[in-house]
């Protein structure tokens, strides 16, 4: 559960050497910990599409997107990978990876910056979908599809370009009205004495 990773959950609440957790402990009982997980909820099953193999989780996915997007600012070298994720509970979209340990896994696609490794945005891979809107990217084996919100991502690329240029001119502008001016101004003092010098 987190950075530290325990066998089972309830070993985080575990008094032994082994498993000694002073951190969930302080925070919440274990039991109040175990009844507020077997009651998480993030969707509204009345007022959900049900067409969607993950709309459980989708608002709070969008949530998280929206705010990955507002508090970050890509660079303009992407990278688009494939994260496979370990699940061991039931799903119809789960990906069977031979000769591994945890054989079934979720597979997801990141788009990130290629700098800092920031994600950007995700998609979770769950098998054929509509096609409307999205962008085939090469893969060695096969051709993927993938959901990035292609032409949101490009308008505000091109929006932050125009913005960095318009000030990036504008400073260039700047510095060159003082150079100039300050040429100006060396350009005075110089005649004023050769005059002075001339009719002195």
């Amino acid at each position: 559960m987190g950075l530290v990773q325990y066998p089972r959950l309830e070993y985080h609440w575990s008094k032994t050497l082994l498993y000694n957790c002073s951190l969930c402990p302080s925070v919440m009982t274990k039991k109040d910990f175990f009844l507020l997980h077997g009651f998480l909820h993030f969707a509204d099953n009345r007022n959900s599409n049900l067409d969607d193999k993950i709309y459980k989780v989708r608002k709070l996915f969008e949530l998280l997107s929206g705010r990955f997007h507002q508090y970050y600012t890509l660079n303009w070298d992407l990278t688009i990978d494939e994260r496979i994720v370990k699940f061991t509970g039931r799903l119809s979209f789960l990906q069977y990876i031979r000769n591994k340990p945890n054989q079934y896994r979720i597979k997801m696609y990141i788009l990130a910056d290629a700098h800092t490794g920031y994600v950007y945005n995700w998609k979770v891979y769950t098998g054929s979908q509509d096609r409307k809107n999205q962008v085939k990217v090469p893969n060695q084996n096969s051709q993927v599809i993938i959901t990035l919100e292609v032409k949101n991502l490009t308008l505000k690329f091109i929006t932050q370009s125009l913005s960095s240029i318009i000030k990036l001119q504008i400073l260039v502008i700047l510095f060159a009205l003082i150079h100039i001016m300050h040429i100006f101004k060396l350009f005075s003092i110089w005649s004023e004495k050769i005059l002075s010098t001339r009719y002195s």
